[in-house]
């Protein structure tokens, strides 16, 4: 018998109550399926860079609370962040932080540096050597400073199978949540920049090749034009311009170019062929300066030592200060080495400072002290010596200064140092010119003041 119970009495606030406590019973269950489905998906957004597919899906799939189409939806955006993940740590940049809810873009393969090569402008990041401290005559850099034999110019042969596999090998290692597809297609791209290098880095030394040309073309014909010798071949200039002048020139003549990129062309050759001009004008008056009598020279010498000062500026000018020294050298002007090297080239201000505190006269007994002073006087300028400065000329400043110098010693303590030193080519034949002899040349005696010693 089924017993019905009247609930016609109950109030109305009996009935709110149990309507109440129904809903909470069926509200709270979902809830918490809601509440852990969420820290179920976040602390999957923290693990997902570093898992493999497999581990994703099985990490999702246990998740209480996920549909599949949860689960397909969030494994195609934990595939594209992993991807974006992978480029940036090839990038070297910091992988972003999962965001399965947001598709933004992550660092492109076009932002993957391979080698020397820079994807955004086609370029090589190589450096080339700063020559900023160099002298003038042996610094200037040409247009292309690239060995056509480096190997980065080399093309390249396609990956073997093997090469390939390894390759795949490493990604997998380095990215082990990206998928086979992804790994493979990364592979591919490796390689096809890989080979792309050499082909890149080979047009690029023939656009520097042909601007090259073209401006030493344009310069020739002009400084042709400046000499007077319009018509004739380049070889014409011989004559007023050696082959070492012109070469200088032409490479001082590029180094302007590419440090001031934005520079007027015409304006920087005009520049260095009238260089070259006032240079074939020195030359030629020069051979007038050395003629004419001998005591006129002498009862005017700082006359033609300020003569001879600024011809020095025209040769350092134009970058030939070595061609300079071997004039004065010459039977025109009979100069030592030493003699001529003091007038064609400038100390640096840290020579200066040594030379002028040197104070042998002030030892008790320097004369007995010159060997060792002169050694001394050697491995001191050592760390003084820049690719700027004349081994002879400093040999000069040294016997003006201490009566007692001893050539021999301080040339011989400089050959015995000369691979520590770091010297230039030009600075290794100074070296071997070495000493001079005890007696001034006529040279000497005309053009420059007399030292003892």
């Amino acid at each position: 018998m089924v017993q019905i119970i009247d609930k016609s009495g109950e109030d109305t606030f009996g009935r709110l109550g149990r309507s109440f406590g129904q809903g909470l019973a069926e509200q709270v269950p979902k809830e918490v399926d809601r509440y852990r489905l969420s820290k179920g998906l976040q602390q999957f957004e923290k693990d997902s860079p570093d898992l493999s597919p497999i581990q994703q899906l099985s990490r999702l799939s246990a998740i209480p609370g996920i549909t599949p189409q949860m689960i397909q939806s969030f494994s195609e955006l934990a595939k594209q962040q992993n991807t974006r993940n992978a480029y940036a740590k090839k990038a070297g940049e910091k992988p972003r932080p999962s965001s399965l809810g947001e598709q933004s873009s992550g660092p492109s393969i076009q932002d993957v540096k391979f080698g020397n090569f820079d994807n955004s402008t086609g370029k090589s990041n190589r450096f080339t050597k700063d020559t900023s401290n160099l002298p003038f005559d042996e610094s200037q850099p040409p247009i292309n400073p690239n060995n056509p034999l480096r190997p980065e110019s080399i093309s390249k042969k396609p990956w073997t199978a093997e090469r390939r596999n390894q390759e795949i090998a490493r990604i997998f290692e380095d990215f082990p949540q990206l998928t086979n597809q992804e790994a493979q297609a990364m592979a591919s791209d490796y390689e096809a920049r890989e080979l792309a290098q050499p082909q890149a880095e080979q047009q690029i030394d023939r656009e520097l090749n042909e601007k090259q040309k073209d401006l030493q073309e344009k310069f020739n014909t002009q400084l042709l034009t400046k000499l007077e010798k319009t018509g004739a071949g380049p070889s014409a200039v011989y004559k007023d311009i050696t082959g070492e002048n012109l070469v200088n020139l032409q490479r001082g003549m590029e180094r302007d170019l590419r440090a001031n990129p934005k520079a007027n062309v015409d304006d920087i050759i005009n520049r260095w062929t009238t260089k070259a001009l006032d240079l074939a004008k020195a030359k030629s008056q020069l051979k007038t300066t050395s003629s004419g009598y001998f005591l006129s020279k002498i009862f005017s010498k700082e006359k033609y030592k300020s003569k001879l000062n600024e011809y020095q500026r025209i040769f350092a000018d134009s970058g030939n200060l070595e061609e300079f020294s071997n004039i004065l050298k010459s039977k025109d002007f009979e100069m030592s080495p030493q003699g001529a090297a003091s007038i064609a080239y400038p100390r640096t201000n840290q020579i200066k400072s040594y030379v002028s505190k040197i104070s042998p006269k002030s030892e008790k007994y320097p004369q007995k002290n010159s060997l060792s002073n002169s050694r001394k006087y050697a491995t001191e300028i050592q760390n003084l010596i820049t690719p700027k400065d004349n081994l002879l000329a400093i040999a000069w400043d040294l016997r003006s200064k201490d009566p007692y110098f001893n050539q021999n010693a301080f040339f011989q303590q400089l050959q015995e140092d000369q691979d520590e030193i770091g010297l230039t080519e030009r600075q290794r034949r100074e070296l071997a010119e070495g000493s001079s002899d005890i007696l001034p040349s006529w040279g000497d005696i005309v053009y420059l003041p007399l030292f003892g010693g």
